[in-house]
């Protein structure tokens, strides 16, 4: 089969690196071919890049389908950028996905950014291949509603989370639970206390990341542990910005009841590494396992409450860890919908050390030490639990549930395909966006049918 991934670009691509990568992976190891597109609004970018422009200890790597970073996506030849900068490129770029008979969306549409305003022609890229099925994220569905004008051309979503699952049911594409993909052939299965007393946490630094609980916890947390901390982002460029430093990144008792010092006077991500925070920046995967084989723990510090409204909404670093035979420490509200920490997937103490949302600084720092000193039989109990859920982060299980997705067959975590109604209110919204956003031109042949 000839399967076709898309791209359109958006800023602090994270997770999406990963999944893109590995979705490919699984595609070629059951032997299909595989080629990779970047959707742009723009004419195809022409600089020429040189090895000096991918050091290695800046966080590049060799991709599937070239050099690619966390951060900054891939550098591509410009043949495998497609433009809808205007109606006849987006025509001739839908020429191009017609000889392929599987589309994977890594996302369903473009986003509502500067580069697209005004832009209606990406709506021409549709409906030229055979199947079309497309990754469904998160909980955020009704601030892209213009999915509205496309969902009839899709067979179908995969849903990263038990959040993004569930608000699909407002949309009537059918749609299964997949998992983000991943290698798991390899498994460590270092002995835990064969490990350093100690933790990563890597992450791209958003605000429902929550990062900063962490780095505020580092000063109170005990003195032979390891603290590996990696990744970038906005908010770490807030944190430790000359001049635009937010208020509170700067130490204060309203987030940290238990600091003695002066209030706004000390950075906290400046408190981290005096005391032993040992900072990576953006790393490889390479590097990263190597750290997760070092250390007992991963700490995923992230929580969401409107995602835990909706269902979990757990991230990919938690199975990386999972896979090198570190314990996932997470939050309560990011791994599952309740204050007890209790998910469909995960459950504390069981599969992971859970920290409440709303824990001090004190707290956080007390509950990461206990982790960090499980008794033999408890921590390769729950090594064992997560190597036996890895299974449904298999990258060759997960391509061929999108494969079985195309085909409307069952399948996913639920072994199942679900299918909901289009909201209302999704489809006048989006009609909307298309006019005042994306400015299409409105005709008689516009109504409500038109976008089912």
């Amino acid at each position: 089969m000839k399967i076709a991934i898309t791209l359109y670009l958006i800023n602090n691509l994270g997770g999406v690196v990963n999944h893109l990568e590995n979705c490919a992976k699984g595609f070629l190891k059951l032997g299909h071919a595989v080629d990779f597109y970047i959707l742009t609004p723009k004419n195809p970018p022409t600089k020429k890049y040189t090895s000096n422009d991918f050091k290695r200890k800046d966080g590049w790597q060799k991709g599937v389908f070239g050099p690619v970073h966390q951060y900054h996506g891939w550098r591509l030849l410009p043949k495998w950028y497609l433009s809808y900068k205007d109606e006849e490129s987006a025509k001739k770029s839908a020429q191009v996905l017609s000889k392929y008979d599987l589309i994977l969306w890594e996302m369903p549409m473009p986003r509502k950014n500067k580069e697209n305003k005004g832009n209606p022609h990406w709506l021409h890229l549709y409906g030229t291949a055979d199947k079309n099925v497309s990754v469904f994220r998160d909980g955020h569905l009704f601030t892209y509603p213009h999915i509205s004008a496309v969902l009839k051309y899709f067979d179908g979503f995969g849903c990263n989370h038990i959040c993004g699952y569930n608000i699909a049911k407002n949309i009537s594409t059918p749609r299964a639970l997949i998992f983000s993909p991943h290698d798991v052939s390899d498994k460590c299965r270092k002995p835990y206390l064969e490990r350093r007393k100690g933790f990563l946490s890597i992450q791209t630094f958003k605000g429902w990341k929550h990062v900063d609980d962490l780095i505020r916890a580092i000063p109170h947390m005990p003195e032979d542990l390891t603290m590996h901390v990696a990744g970038g982002g906005i908010e770490y460029a807030y944190m430790t910005s000359k001049d635009k430093c937010k208020p509170q990144y700067f130490a204060r008792r309203k987030e940290d009841p238990d600091y003695r010092g002066r209030d706004g006077t000390e950075r906290i991500f400046n408190r981290a590494l005096d005391g032993g925070m040992k900072w990576y920046g953006w790393i490889t995967e390479e590097k990263r396992d190597r750290l997760l084989r070092s250390v007992r723990c991963l700490i995923d510090p992230s929580w969401n409450m409107n995602f835990a409204k909706l269902g979990d909404h757990f991230n990919r670093v938690t199975t990386d860890a999972m896979i090198m035979g570190c314990i996932p420490i997470g939050r309560n509200f990011g791994m599952s919908t309740n204050y007890h920490g209790a998910g469909v997937v995960f459950t504390p103490d069981k599969n992971y050390i859970m920290i409440p949302h709303d824990a001090t600084p004190v707290e956080f720092a007390n509950r990461v030490g206990y982790a960090c000193n499980l008794t033999k039989n408890v921590a390769a109990k729950i090594q064992e639990n997560n190597f036996k859920l890895l299974e449904h982060f298999d990258n060759i299980k997960v391509a061929e549930q999108y494969i079985d997705l195309a085909e409307g067959r069952p399948t996913g975590f639920y072994n199942s395909l679900e299918q909901g109604n289009t909201s209302s209110k999704l489809i006048t919204e989006g009609r909307r966006d298309l006019y005042e956003f994306f400015g299409k031109k409105k005709s008689k042949s516009d109504g409500i049918k038109k976008f089912l």
